[in-house]
């Protein structure tokens, strides 16, 4: 495991595993809880660790959400752009409970980022998602700096300015 693994590993908040409530989110840092699931496409595990270093926008969606067939292709185009110049990945969270549906999804609406699969809502409930979408921006260091509930039209121009100003500051 390398160093910048364990420093995330250490920082971020275990001990209590209490859900992140998006109500109480502060100016006291909240870090993101680190999980495992498998991939929806290859069925390997894929930690949220494995992105540590990167800014991360873990968004919690599912087949029957009516935002997410616009969020999606949404979140798909700007993690694209930001690639290019951005330490930034997309991480989606399916939280069907038939993992086909959301392969269905994703057939109909295609995204270059990964899809991971939450079918018993254990990371979706350590998140403290009560509606979806939810999602999380989440700092080079494992910070959640902002939470998004729902989708909106502005929430784009939203993510990618916070995304921004983010990079600056490494």
């Amino acid at each position: 495991m390398n160093h910048a693994r364990t420093s995330l590993l250490a920082t971020t908040v275990f001990a209590s595993l209490a859900s992140i409530n998006p109500n109480t989110l502060s100016a006291e840092a909240v870090y993101a809880h680190n999980f495992k699931l498998s991939s929806l496409t290859t069925k390997q595990p894929v930690e949220l660790l494995d992105f540590s270093g990167k800014i991360i926008y873990l968004d919690f969606w599912a087949s029957w959400c009516k935002p997410c067939i616009k969020s999606l292709p949404e979140l798909n185009k700007l993690r694209n752009e930001l690639k290019k110049n951005v330490n930034f990945e997309v991480i989606g969270v399916n939280i069907d409970e038939n993992t086909q549906d959301a392969k269905e999804f994703i057939a109909k609406r295609p995204v270059d980022y990964p899809v991971l699969i939450d079918t018993d809502g254990k990371v979706a409930h350590k998140y403290g998602v009560s509606v979806i979408p939810r999602s999380y921006l989440i700092d080079e260091s494992g910070q959640i700096v902002a939470i998004y509930r729902d989708f909106k039209e502005n929430d784009i121009l939203k993510i990618k300015n916070t995304v921004n100003q983010l990079s600056r500051k490494q």
